[in-house]
Protein backbone atom coordinates (compact mmCIF):
# COMPACT_ATOMS: atom_id res chain seq x y z
CA UNK A 1 0.00 0.00 0.00
CA UNK A 2 1.25 3.28 -1.08
CA UNK A 3 1.22 6.31 1.84
CA UNK A 4 1.33 9.97 1.35
CA UNK A 5 1.98 12.30 4.09
CA UNK A 6 -0.77 14.47 5.43
CA UNK A 7 -0.28 18.49 4.89
CA UNK A 8 -1.65 20.27 7.41
CA UNK A 9 -5.39 21.79 6.67
CA UNK A 10 -5.08 25.20 6.13
CA UNK A 11 -8.74 25.69 4.92
CA UNK A 12 -10.00 24.24 8.06
CA UNK A 13 -7.86 26.21 10.75
CA UNK A 14 -8.95 29.67 8.73
CA UNK A 15 -12.29 28.36 9.01
CA UNK A 16 -12.56 27.56 12.36
CA UNK A 17 -10.78 30.68 13.18
CA UNK A 18 -12.94 32.93 11.02
CA UNK A 19 -16.18 31.61 13.11
CA UNK A 20 -15.68 29.38 16.32
CA UNK A 21 -19.96 28.43 15.76
CA UNK A 22 -19.01 27.12 12.32
CA UNK A 23 -19.69 23.09 13.74
CA UNK A 24 -22.56 24.09 16.39
CA UNK A 25 -25.69 25.63 16.27
CA UNK A 26 -24.44 28.12 13.84
CA UNK A 27 -24.33 25.77 10.96
CA UNK A 28 -27.98 26.51 11.16
CA UNK A 29 -27.79 30.21 11.39
CA UNK A 30 -28.40 31.83 7.75
CA UNK A 31 -27.08 34.62 9.17
CA UNK A 32 -23.25 33.70 9.36
CA UNK A 33 -22.88 31.16 6.70
CA UNK A 34 -20.15 32.04 4.62
CA UNK A 35 -18.95 29.11 2.04
CA UNK A 36 -15.71 30.41 1.12
CA UNK A 37 -14.55 30.67 4.61
CA UNK A 38 -15.98 27.25 5.84
CA UNK A 39 -13.09 25.67 3.57
CA UNK A 40 -15.74 23.21 2.03
CA UNK A 41 -15.26 24.48 -1.29
CA UNK A 42 -11.65 24.82 -1.36
CA UNK A 43 -9.31 27.36 0.17
CA UNK A 44 -5.48 27.35 0.70
CA UNK A 45 -3.50 24.23 -0.26
CA UNK A 46 -0.64 22.97 1.79
CA UNK A 47 2.90 22.56 0.32
CA UNK A 48 3.03 18.99 -1.05
CA UNK A 49 -0.74 18.40 -0.51
CA UNK A 50 -2.55 15.61 -2.75
CA UNK A 51 -5.02 17.73 -5.08
CA UNK A 52 -8.30 17.08 -6.65
CA UNK A 53 -8.67 17.16 -10.86
CA UNK A 54 -9.70 20.74 -10.86
CA UNK A 55 -7.10 22.27 -8.14
CA UNK A 56 -9.69 23.84 -5.90
CA UNK A 57 -9.23 21.30 -3.01
CA UNK A 58 -6.40 19.85 -1.26
CA UNK A 59 -6.56 16.75 0.25
CA UNK A 60 -5.91 16.63 4.37
CA UNK A 61 -5.86 12.69 4.85
CA UNK A 62 -2.76 10.47 4.14
CA UNK A 63 -3.43 8.61 1.02
CA UNK A 64 -3.33 4.83 0.85
CA UNK A 65 -3.35 2.78 -1.99
CA UNK A 66 -5.42 -0.45 -2.02
CA UNK A 67 -5.50 -3.63 -4.29
CA UNK A 68 -7.99 -5.40 -2.42
CA UNK A 69 -11.16 -6.08 -0.31
CA UNK A 70 -8.63 -7.55 2.74
CA UNK A 71 -6.49 -4.04 2.24
CA UNK A 72 -9.71 -1.96 2.59
CA UNK A 73 -10.41 -3.92 5.59
CA UNK A 74 -7.40 -3.44 7.48
CA UNK A 75 -7.15 0.04 7.19
CA UNK A 76 -10.59 1.00 7.49
CA UNK A 77 -10.09 -0.98 10.87
CA UNK A 78 -7.47 0.42 11.91
CA UNK A 79 -8.37 3.88 11.70
CA UNK A 80 -10.79 6.65 13.22
CA UNK A 81 -11.83 8.61 10.22
CA UNK A 82 -11.55 7.45 6.96
CA UNK A 83 -13.01 7.98 3.52
CA UNK A 84 -12.35 6.25 0.33
CA UNK A 85 -10.77 8.52 -3.01
CA UNK A 86 -11.95 8.05 -6.71
CA UNK A 87 -11.48 9.99 -9.80
CA UNK A 88 -11.01 13.42 -7.59
CA UNK A 89 -13.80 14.96 -9.68
CA UNK A 90 -15.66 16.25 -7.04
CA UNK A 91 -15.49 20.11 -6.52
CA UNK A 92 -16.71 19.80 -3.02
CA UNK A 93 -15.08 18.44 0.04
CA UNK A 94 -17.52 15.20 0.17
CA UNK A 95 -14.54 13.00 -0.32
CA UNK A 96 -11.84 14.66 2.38
CA UNK A 97 -11.01 13.57 5.59
CA UNK A 98 -8.41 14.30 8.16
CA UNK A 99 -6.46 11.03 8.70
CA UNK A 100 -7.01 8.68 6.34
CA UNK A 101 -7.93 8.45 2.31
CA UNK A 102 -8.68 5.12 0.86
CA UNK A 103 -6.98 5.52 -3.10
CA UNK A 104 -9.40 3.04 -4.83
CA UNK A 105 -8.10 3.44 -8.52
CA UNK A 106 -6.59 0.48 -8.24
CA UNK A 107 -9.60 -1.69 -7.61
CA UNK A 108 -10.31 -1.40 -11.01
CA UNK A 109 -11.34 -4.62 -12.49
CA UNK A 110 -14.48 -6.31 -14.46
CA UNK A 111 -15.05 -9.06 -11.90
CA UNK A 112 -17.84 -10.72 -13.84
CA UNK A 113 -20.33 -9.61 -16.90
CA UNK A 114 -23.76 -11.82 -17.17
CA UNK A 115 -26.21 -11.56 -19.55
CA UNK A 116 -28.47 -8.35 -17.79
CA UNK A 117 -25.53 -7.06 -15.09
CA UNK A 118 -22.18 -6.13 -14.89
CA UNK A 119 -20.04 -6.88 -11.85
CA UNK A 120 -17.18 -4.62 -10.86
CA UNK A 121 -14.48 -3.10 -8.11
CA UNK A 122 -15.58 0.55 -6.68
CA UNK A 123 -12.61 2.02 -8.62
CA UNK A 124 -13.14 1.46 -12.02
CA UNK A 125 -13.81 4.51 -14.18
CA UNK A 126 -16.66 4.45 -16.69
CA UNK A 127 -13.94 4.47 -19.32
CA UNK A 128 -12.76 1.77 -18.71
CA UNK A 129 -15.87 -0.33 -17.76
CA UNK A 130 -17.31 1.00 -21.38
CA UNK A 131 -14.99 -0.14 -23.74
CA UNK A 132 -15.07 -3.76 -21.89
CA UNK A 133 -19.04 -3.74 -22.25
CA UNK A 134 -18.71 -2.81 -25.73
CA UNK A 135 -16.80 -5.10 -26.85
CA UNK A 136 -18.42 -7.97 -25.42
CA UNK A 137 -21.67 -6.79 -26.75
CA UNK A 138 -23.53 -4.95 -23.90
CA UNK A 139 -23.73 -0.99 -22.74
CA UNK A 140 -24.86 1.23 -19.67
CA UNK A 141 -27.96 2.79 -20.40
CA UNK A 142 -26.60 6.17 -19.64
CA UNK A 143 -23.09 7.81 -18.90
CA UNK A 144 -22.01 11.59 -17.82
CA UNK A 145 -20.89 13.88 -19.84
CA UNK A 146 -17.09 12.90 -18.74
CA UNK A 147 -16.15 9.42 -18.82
CA UNK A 148 -13.26 9.82 -16.67
CA UNK A 149 -15.13 9.80 -13.43
CA UNK A 150 -14.85 6.46 -10.96
CA UNK A 151 -18.11 4.39 -10.99
CA UNK A 152 -18.57 4.14 -6.94
CA UNK A 153 -17.98 7.77 -7.10
CA UNK A 154 -20.16 8.90 -9.33
CA UNK A 155 -22.71 6.96 -7.58
CA UNK A 156 -22.84 8.03 -4.48
CA UNK A 157 -23.54 11.76 -5.11
CA UNK A 158 -26.40 10.67 -8.00
CA UNK A 159 -24.19 12.32 -10.47
CA UNK A 160 -26.07 11.91 -14.26
CA UNK A 161 -26.22 12.17 -17.80
CA UNK A 162 -29.16 13.68 -19.64
CA UNK A 163 -32.07 12.40 -21.23
CA UNK A 164 -35.80 12.19 -21.08
CA UNK A 165 -35.66 8.54 -19.85
CA UNK A 166 -32.36 8.14 -18.34
CA UNK A 167 -32.25 8.04 -14.55
CA UNK A 168 -29.01 9.29 -13.03
CA UNK A 169 -26.03 6.53 -12.42
CA UNK A 170 -27.09 5.25 -9.24
CA UNK A 171 -30.28 3.97 -10.97
CA UNK A 172 -28.65 1.16 -12.73
CA UNK A 173 -26.86 -0.14 -9.45
CA UNK A 174 -28.41 -3.58 -8.64
CA UNK A 175 -26.37 -4.25 -5.72
CA UNK A 176 -23.05 -2.88 -3.60
CA UNK A 177 -20.96 -4.58 -1.46
CA UNK A 178 -19.37 -1.95 1.26
CA UNK A 179 -16.83 -2.91 3.64
CA UNK A 180 -18.26 -0.84 7.57
CA UNK A 181 -17.14 0.70 10.30
CA UNK A 182 -16.01 -2.49 11.80
CA UNK A 183 -13.96 -3.92 8.50
CA UNK A 184 -16.89 -6.22 7.79
CA UNK A 185 -18.33 -6.83 4.64
CA UNK A 186 -22.14 -6.22 4.12
CA UNK A 187 -23.63 -6.31 0.42
CA UNK A 188 -27.07 -4.33 0.23
CA UNK A 189 -29.19 -5.57 -2.69
CA UNK A 190 -32.84 -5.14 -3.43
CA UNK A 191 -35.12 -2.78 -1.48
CA UNK A 192 -32.17 -1.63 0.35
CA UNK A 193 -30.66 -0.41 -2.59
CA UNK A 194 -32.39 2.63 -2.70
CA UNK A 195 -32.04 3.41 0.95
CA UNK A 196 -28.04 3.49 0.33
CA UNK A 197 -26.65 3.72 -3.26
CA UNK A 198 -25.91 7.57 -3.25
CA UNK A 199 -24.44 7.07 -0.04
CA UNK A 200 -21.98 10.37 -0.08
CA UNK A 201 -19.43 8.03 1.20
CA UNK A 202 -20.92 8.13 4.66
CA UNK A 203 -21.86 4.35 5.02
CA UNK A 204 -18.10 3.18 4.24
CA UNK A 205 -16.14 2.43 1.59
CA UNK A 206 -18.17 0.78 -1.77
CA UNK A 207 -15.61 -2.30 -3.30
CA UNK A 208 -17.98 -3.69 -5.25
CA UNK A 209 -20.86 -2.82 -7.18
CA UNK A 210 -23.29 -4.65 -10.02
CA UNK A 211 -24.82 -2.46 -12.74
CA UNK A 212 -27.39 -3.25 -15.38
CA UNK A 213 -26.70 -3.71 -18.41
CA UNK A 214 -28.49 -3.70 -21.96
CA UNK A 215 -27.27 -5.06 -25.47
CA UNK A 216 -24.81 -2.23 -27.34
CA UNK A 217 -26.35 0.04 -29.02
CA UNK A 218 -25.44 3.09 -31.37
CA UNK A 219 -25.76 6.86 -31.37
CA UNK A 220 -25.63 9.32 -33.51
CA UNK A 221 -24.90 13.33 -32.14
CA UNK A 222 -26.52 16.04 -34.04
CA UNK A 223 -25.38 19.70 -32.92
CA UNK A 224 -27.55 22.45 -33.57
CA UNK A 225 -25.97 26.27 -33.27
CA UNK A 226 -27.27 29.47 -31.86
CA UNK A 227 -30.87 28.59 -31.34
CA UNK A 228 -33.20 31.27 -29.86
CA UNK A 229 -36.21 30.02 -28.72
CA UNK A 230 -39.40 32.49 -27.39
CA UNK A 231 -40.38 32.01 -24.06
CA UNK A 232 -43.59 31.02 -24.88
CA UNK A 233 -42.66 28.31 -27.55
CA UNK A 234 -40.00 26.76 -25.04
CA UNK A 235 -42.08 23.97 -23.21
CA UNK A 236 -43.11 23.39 -26.99
CA UNK A 237 -39.75 22.93 -28.19
CA UNK A 238 -37.90 21.48 -25.82
CA UNK A 239 -40.41 18.14 -25.64
CA UNK A 240 -40.12 18.18 -29.51
CA UNK A 241 -36.31 17.95 -28.73
CA UNK A 242 -36.30 15.29 -26.06
CA UNK A 243 -38.86 12.75 -27.30
CA UNK A 244 -36.57 12.82 -30.52
CA UNK A 245 -33.58 12.10 -28.77
CA UNK A 246 -31.63 9.25 -26.25
CA UNK A 247 -29.90 12.67 -24.64
CA UNK A 248 -30.28 16.28 -25.00
CA UNK A 249 -28.21 19.03 -23.53
CA UNK A 250 -28.99 22.60 -23.67
CA UNK A 251 -25.78 25.16 -23.86
CA UNK A 252 -26.29 28.68 -23.10
CA UNK A 253 -24.91 31.87 -21.63
CA UNK A 254 -28.01 33.58 -20.09
CA UNK A 255 -27.38 36.49 -22.34
CA UNK A 256 -30.14 38.65 -22.61
CA UNK A 257 -30.64 39.08 -26.02
CA UNK A 258 -33.93 40.04 -26.66
CA UNK A 259 -36.51 40.31 -24.22
CA UNK A 260 -39.12 37.37 -24.08
CA UNK A 261 -36.20 35.06 -25.83
CA UNK A 262 -33.91 32.22 -24.58
CA UNK A 263 -30.64 32.49 -26.40
CA UNK A 264 -28.91 29.03 -26.48
CA UNK A 265 -25.46 28.64 -28.41
CA UNK A 266 -26.06 24.91 -29.24
CA UNK A 267 -28.38 22.31 -28.63
CA UNK A 268 -26.61 18.54 -28.64
CA UNK A 269 -29.17 15.52 -29.52
CA UNK A 270 -27.63 12.58 -28.84
CA UNK A 271 -29.81 9.45 -31.48
CA UNK A 272 -30.12 6.40 -30.86
CA UNK A 273 -29.28 4.36 -34.38
CA UNK A 274 -31.90 1.39 -34.91
CA UNK A 275 -32.73 -0.91 -37.56
CA UNK A 276 -36.10 1.51 -38.42
CA UNK A 277 -34.15 4.88 -38.71
CA UNK A 278 -31.04 4.18 -40.98
CA UNK A 279 -29.19 1.62 -42.95
CA UNK A 280 -25.81 0.39 -42.43
CA UNK A 281 -25.70 3.08 -39.76
CA UNK A 282 -26.20 6.33 -41.83
CA UNK A 283 -27.11 10.33 -40.94
CA UNK A 284 -29.89 10.19 -38.42
CA UNK A 285 -29.67 14.08 -38.48
CA UNK A 286 -32.25 14.61 -41.24
CA UNK A 287 -33.37 18.18 -40.19
CA UNK A 288 -31.27 20.82 -41.49
CA UNK A 289 -32.40 23.09 -39.46
CA UNK A 290 -34.10 23.05 -35.88
CA UNK A 291 -36.39 25.86 -34.80
CA UNK A 292 -34.43 28.28 -36.64
CA UNK A 293 -30.95 26.96 -35.89
CA UNK A 294 -28.47 25.15 -38.21
CA UNK A 295 -27.08 21.97 -38.07
CA UNK A 296 -23.28 21.86 -37.84
CA UNK A 297 -21.29 19.96 -39.92
CA UNK A 298 -18.58 19.51 -37.96
CA UNK A 299 -17.69 19.34 -33.77
CA UNK A 300 -17.86 22.05 -31.63
CA UNK A 301 -16.80 22.29 -28.02
CA UNK A 302 -19.42 23.06 -25.66
CA UNK A 303 -17.42 26.09 -24.37
CA UNK A 304 -17.97 29.10 -27.32
CA UNK A 305 -14.27 30.29 -26.75
CA UNK A 306 -13.05 27.10 -27.17
CA UNK A 307 -11.82 26.08 -30.60
CA UNK A 308 -9.92 23.44 -29.93
CA UNK A 309 -12.27 20.26 -30.48
CA UNK A 310 -10.12 17.33 -30.52
CA UNK A 311 -11.53 16.36 -26.64
CA UNK A 312 -14.69 16.62 -28.10
CA UNK A 313 -16.71 13.19 -29.18
CA UNK A 314 -17.02 12.83 -32.64
CA UNK A 315 -20.22 13.80 -34.78
CA UNK A 316 -20.82 10.28 -36.64
CA UNK A 317 -22.58 7.40 -35.75
CA UNK A 318 -20.87 4.99 -33.16
CA UNK A 319 -21.07 3.25 -29.80
CA UNK A 320 -22.89 4.26 -27.10
CA UNK A 321 -20.04 4.15 -25.04
CA UNK A 322 -18.28 6.85 -27.59
CA UNK A 323 -20.95 9.59 -27.88
CA UNK A 324 -23.21 9.79 -25.39
CA UNK A 325 -20.31 11.55 -23.19
CA UNK A 326 -19.60 14.94 -24.32
CA UNK A 327 -15.49 14.02 -24.24
CA UNK A 328 -13.22 11.49 -24.90
CA UNK A 329 -11.17 9.38 -22.69
CA UNK A 330 -8.41 10.50 -24.30
CA UNK A 331 -8.87 13.95 -24.45
CA UNK A 332 -8.41 16.52 -21.40
CA UNK A 333 -12.00 16.98 -20.30
CA UNK A 334 -14.01 20.44 -20.08
CA UNK A 335 -12.01 23.66 -19.83
CA UNK A 336 -9.01 21.89 -19.19
CA UNK A 337 -7.30 20.48 -16.40
CA UNK A 338 -7.90 22.76 -13.16
CA UNK A 339 -9.26 25.62 -15.02
CA UNK A 340 -12.89 25.63 -13.60
CA UNK A 341 -15.43 25.47 -11.14
CA UNK A 342 -18.67 23.93 -11.10
CA UNK A 343 -22.14 24.39 -9.97
CA UNK A 344 -25.33 22.85 -10.31
CA UNK A 345 -29.07 22.84 -9.38
CA UNK A 346 -31.98 20.34 -9.85
CA UNK A 347 -35.22 21.34 -10.26
CA UNK A 348 -38.80 19.57 -11.51
CA UNK A 349 -38.93 20.54 -15.10
CA UNK A 350 -42.40 22.03 -14.96
CA UNK A 351 -40.31 25.03 -13.49
CA UNK A 352 -37.59 24.44 -15.75
CA UNK A 353 -38.65 27.20 -18.59
CA UNK A 354 -39.58 29.60 -15.57
CA UNK A 355 -36.37 29.45 -13.75
CA UNK A 356 -34.10 29.55 -17.20
CA UNK A 357 -36.40 32.90 -18.05
CA UNK A 358 -35.51 34.64 -14.49
CA UNK A 359 -31.51 34.07 -14.84
CA UNK A 360 -31.87 35.29 -18.26
CA UNK A 361 -33.90 38.45 -17.25
CA UNK A 362 -32.13 38.86 -14.06
CA UNK A 363 -28.67 37.61 -13.68
CA UNK A 364 -27.07 38.27 -17.37
CA UNK A 365 -24.94 41.09 -16.51
CA UNK A 366 -24.22 38.97 -12.72
CA UNK A 367 -23.34 35.75 -14.83
CA UNK A 368 -21.17 37.06 -17.59
CA UNK A 369 -17.63 37.74 -15.89
CA UNK A 370 -17.64 34.35 -14.42
CA UNK A 371 -19.77 31.97 -16.88
CA UNK A 372 -18.09 29.56 -19.14
CA UNK A 373 -20.93 27.65 -20.09
CA UNK A 374 -24.29 26.93 -18.40
CA UNK A 375 -25.78 23.39 -19.45
CA UNK A 376 -29.90 22.31 -19.39
CA UNK A 377 -30.09 18.70 -18.66
CA UNK A 378 -33.06 16.13 -18.52
CA UNK A 379 -33.08 13.43 -15.74
CA UNK A 380 -35.59 10.45 -14.98
CA UNK A 381 -36.91 11.11 -11.36
CA UNK A 382 -35.93 8.27 -9.05
CA UNK A 383 -36.72 6.82 -5.52
CA UNK A 384 -33.33 7.03 -4.33
CA UNK A 385 -32.88 8.59 -0.93
CA UNK A 386 -30.40 11.06 -1.46
CA UNK A 387 -31.14 11.76 -4.90
CA UNK A 388 -31.69 15.11 -5.98
CA UNK A 389 -33.89 13.76 -8.53
CA UNK A 390 -35.92 11.87 -5.17
CA UNK A 391 -39.47 11.80 -5.90
CA UNK A 392 -39.80 14.06 -8.96
CA UNK A 393 -42.46 11.89 -11.08
CA UNK A 394 -44.88 13.49 -13.32
CA UNK A 395 -48.42 13.17 -13.18
CA UNK A 396 -49.50 11.16 -16.76
CA UNK A 397 -52.08 14.74 -17.68
CA UNK A 398 -49.39 16.69 -17.41
CA UNK A 399 -48.83 19.29 -20.09
CA UNK A 400 -45.43 19.38 -19.63
CA UNK A 401 -44.97 15.61 -20.40
CA UNK A 402 -42.85 14.47 -23.30
CA UNK A 403 -44.87 12.02 -25.39
CA UNK A 404 -43.02 8.37 -25.74
CA UNK A 405 -39.77 7.83 -26.36
CA UNK A 406 -37.57 4.17 -27.97
CA UNK A 407 -35.42 3.38 -25.66
CA UNK A 408 -31.79 1.37 -25.66
CA UNK A 409 -33.76 -1.72 -26.45
CA UNK A 410 -35.83 -0.84 -28.87
CA UNK A 411 -39.00 -0.67 -26.58
CA UNK A 412 -41.35 2.40 -26.43
CA UNK A 413 -41.34 4.28 -23.38
CA UNK A 414 -43.29 6.57 -21.65
CA UNK A 415 -41.64 9.54 -19.61
CA UNK A 416 -42.04 8.63 -16.54
CA UNK A 417 -40.01 11.14 -14.28
CA UNK A 418 -39.70 14.98 -14.52
CA UNK A 419 -36.21 15.85 -13.46
CA UNK A 420 -33.94 18.69 -14.95
CA UNK A 421 -31.15 20.34 -13.70
CA UNK A 422 -29.28 23.61 -14.58
CA UNK A 423 -25.44 23.15 -14.40
CA UNK A 424 -22.77 26.25 -14.99
CA UNK A 425 -18.94 25.81 -15.58
CA UNK A 426 -17.61 28.61 -14.11
CA UNK A 427 -14.43 30.29 -13.64
CA UNK A 428 -12.08 29.42 -10.94
CA UNK A 429 -12.95 32.30 -8.42
CA UNK A 430 -14.66 30.96 -5.65
CA UNK A 431 -14.93 35.12 -3.89
CA UNK A 432 -16.10 35.70 -7.05
CA UNK A 433 -18.24 32.74 -8.44
CA UNK A 434 -20.14 32.11 -4.44
CA UNK A 435 -22.15 35.76 -4.46
CA UNK A 436 -23.54 35.19 -7.91
CA UNK A 437 -24.40 31.35 -7.12
CA UNK A 438 -26.57 33.13 -3.97
CA UNK A 439 -28.49 35.41 -6.62
CA UNK A 440 -29.08 32.26 -8.96
CA UNK A 441 -30.38 29.96 -5.44
CA UNK A 442 -32.43 33.13 -4.55
CA UNK A 443 -34.31 32.76 -7.90
CA UNK A 444 -34.42 29.02 -7.54
CA UNK A 445 -35.19 28.96 -3.97
CA UNK A 446 -39.09 28.90 -4.87
CA UNK A 447 -38.48 25.79 -7.41
CA UNK A 448 -36.86 23.73 -4.29
CA UNK A 449 -33.95 23.45 -6.16
CA UNK A 450 -31.05 21.15 -4.56
CA UNK A 451 -27.34 21.28 -5.12
CA UNK A 452 -25.76 18.53 -6.46
CA UNK A 453 -23.37 16.72 -3.79
CA UNK A 454 -19.99 17.11 -5.34
CA UNK A 455 -20.24 20.60 -7.13
CA UNK A 456 -20.06 24.13 -5.62
CA UNK A 457 -23.11 26.05 -4.11
CA UNK A 458 -23.63 28.98 -1.70
CA UNK A 459 -26.79 27.53 -0.44
CA UNK A 460 -26.61 27.07 3.75
CA UNK A 461 -26.48 24.20 5.76
CA UNK A 462 -30.03 24.92 7.21
CA UNK A 463 -31.83 25.64 3.64
CA UNK A 464 -29.96 22.61 2.19
CA UNK A 465 -31.34 20.33 5.10
CA UNK A 466 -34.62 21.53 4.41
CA UNK A 467 -34.65 20.81 0.91
CA UNK A 468 -34.02 17.35 1.70
CA UNK A 469 -36.80 17.01 4.47
CA UNK A 470 -38.08 13.31 5.40
CA UNK A 471 -35.84 11.67 3.23
CA UNK A 472 -32.64 12.93 5.02
CA UNK A 473 -34.41 12.41 8.59
CA UNK A 474 -34.38 8.47 6.97
CA UNK A 475 -30.83 8.86 5.76
CA UNK A 476 -29.03 10.42 9.40
CA UNK A 477 -30.84 7.22 11.08
CA UNK A 478 -28.95 4.61 8.13
CA UNK A 479 -25.59 6.70 9.39
CA UNK A 480 -26.55 6.15 13.04
CA UNK A 481 -27.25 2.22 12.19
CA UNK A 482 -24.05 1.62 10.29
CA UNK A 483 -21.55 4.20 11.66
CA UNK A 484 -22.82 5.18 14.90
CA UNK A 485 -19.07 6.34 15.73
CA UNK A 486 -19.07 8.52 12.12
CA UNK A 487 -15.85 6.80 11.25
CA UNK A 488 -17.06 7.74 7.58
CA UNK A 489 -18.01 11.65 8.86
CA UNK A 490 -15.91 14.70 7.49
CA UNK A 491 -16.14 18.44 7.68
CA UNK A 492 -18.61 18.79 4.69
CA UNK A 493 -20.82 15.59 6.04
CA UNK A 494 -21.44 16.95 10.05
CA UNK A 495 -21.87 20.69 8.24
CA UNK A 496 -25.01 19.51 5.79
CA UNK A 497 -25.76 16.07 7.08
CA UNK A 498 -24.84 15.37 10.70
CA UNK A 499 -25.26 18.90 12.31
CA UNK A 500 -29.07 18.86 13.24
CA UNK A 501 -32.01 16.86 12.22
CA UNK A 502 -33.33 18.33 9.01
CA UNK A 503 -35.16 21.44 9.20
CA UNK A 504 -37.69 20.67 6.70
CA UNK A 505 -40.83 21.62 8.68
CA UNK A 506 -39.33 25.79 8.82
CA UNK A 507 -40.59 25.32 4.60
Amino acid sequence: MGLSRAVVPLWLISALLASSCRLTQCANDETVWDPVISGLFGGEVGAGAELNWATNIGYTGEIVTVHSIQEVQEVVRNSTKVKALGSRHSFSRVSDTSEVLISMGEMNRVLEVKDRSVRVEGGITYSQLSEHLSSNGYALKNLASLPHISVAGSIGTATHGSGAMIGNLATAVHSLTIVMADGNVRKFKGDEVEQVVVHLGALGIVVELELETVPTFQIQQCVYTDMELDVSDFSYAYKNMATSAYSISLFTLFKNKKPGVISLTSVWLKKLVTNSNVKDAADVCTDSTLHGAPLTPHKVHPLPDISDTSPVTDMSAASWHLRLPHFTAEGTPSNGHGEELQAEYFINRRFLKRALQLITENLSDDLAPILKISEIRLIKGDNLLMSPCYGQAVNKDDPERPLSFIGADGVSLVQEGACSSIHFTLVKDLPAVIPVLAKVEEILREFKAKPHWGKVFAMSPSEVRRMYGDSLDDFQKLVKKYDAKKKFSNFFLDTFIHSHKSDHNEL
